[in-house]
């Protein structure tokens, strides 16, 4: 899947199914379109079926997916037009857990692009799946009825990101597209001396099963500042347990994600430093606060010890000897099934 902002030429698609209807730029494979005298005038139209909506644009278009997709398409008009699709088949049922494609026409021209690409792009939602008659009558089938005239010479862009989907069905959406499909990549900080990840093979386990392609960043390849700040902008998601490591959410692209997991005893830290900002620079953010028993600090202190029990009072000793238990000497086992439930 691409990334980032993407400029699709000739001609733009969206639609996940095309069960009565089809549009395209060639005039003789337009049917059932009363708005082709629209689409001449300005490079865009819509058509809407009982099951279907459909709308085609025949010029750069920009795709911004940071967030939730919104496709740009540049014009001379002053007031901004909006369309929203939700990219299912299913129309007539107005299903809200499809996240809906926001289609904005207007002076767009500003907006900078990442990737080019010279070729039509389609995007569809996976998120109603699970029953196999769905799966097929109202996702795979549409989706080749929309871009079989296209012989592979597509690109597909996946709203709601549904992992064991692209696993299931790969084989189908390697034919449908000639184009590799791509994870989104998730970087991993592993820390070497302290909160270190106990059971960090696990950890990556779970999250290629989930459906991303793993990066794992060592403490040391975090001193070539210029290097790791690409590599984190090009990913989606950056998951660490609290540490410095983490301030390389600076470097993430607006709408990814930042996962950190909260050590015990260091709430209020991994809040203030690092959960808090997140808002303001544009991203999502999500915690993940250990229970005890995923805390190395119970194999030495015991689970009913104050260091367990009550870190209040133990940071009511002062910082140095809060910092020496919570910050230097403990690491974590985290519950992977918990981990990824959350």
């Amino acid at each position: 899947m691409t990334k980032g902002r993407s400029t699709y030429q000739l001609h733009k698609s969206i639609s996940a199914a095309e069960k009565s209807r089809k549009c395209y730029k060639n005039k003789n494979h337009c049917r059932d379109l009363g708005d082709l005298m629209k689409l001449e005038a300005t490079g865009f139209a819509c058509d809407t079926a009982e099951h279907s909506f459909v709308c085609v644009a025949n010029q750069p278009v920009i795709i911004d997916t940071t967030t939730n997709i919104t496709v740009y398409i540049p014009t001379n008009q002053t007031v901004q037009e909006e369309t929203s699709v939700r990219p299912y088949a299913r129309q007539e049922d107005n299903l809200q857990y499809i996240t809906p494609v926001k289609i904005l026409q207007g002076d767009n021209t500003s907006r900078d692009c990442q990737y080019n690409h010279q070729i039509p792009a389609v995007i569809f939602s996976s998120a109603f799946t699970g029953n196999l008659f769905h799966e097929f009558d109202d996702l795979i089938i549409p989706l080749f009825i929309t871009i079989r005239h296209f012989k592979s010479r597509v690109l597909l862009i996946m709203e709601d990101h549904n992992p064991w989907f692209l696993s299931k069905y790969s084989k189908i959406l390697s034919r449908l597209s000639g184009y590799q499909i791509r994870n989104p990549t998730l970087i991993l900080v592993s820390r070497e001396k302290t909160r270190r990840f106990l059971n960090e093979d696990e950890i990556v386990g779970m999250m290629k099963e989930v459906g991303f392609r793993v990066v794992v960043v060592r403490t040391q390849e975090l001193s070539d500042l210029d290097k790791i700040s690409k590599v984190v902008n090009s990913c989606s998601v950056l998951v660490g347990a609290h540490g410095a490591g983490l301030t390389n959410e600076l470097f993430l692209p607006t709408g990814a994600v930042m996962v950190q997991v909260e050590p015990l005893g260091l709430e209020w830290a991994s809040a203030t430093y690092f959960g808090g900002p997140t808002e303001a620079m544009g991203l999502h953010y999500l915690r993940y606060k250990i229970m005890a028993e995923e805390s190395s600090l119970v194999e030495f202190y015991g689970r009913n010890h104050p260091v367990i029990v009550d870190p209040a009072s133990v940071f009511a000793q002062g910082y140095r000897a809060a910092r020496a238990v919570y910050v230097d000497q403990q690491d974590v086992r985290v519950d992977v099934e918990k981990f990824r439930r959350r």
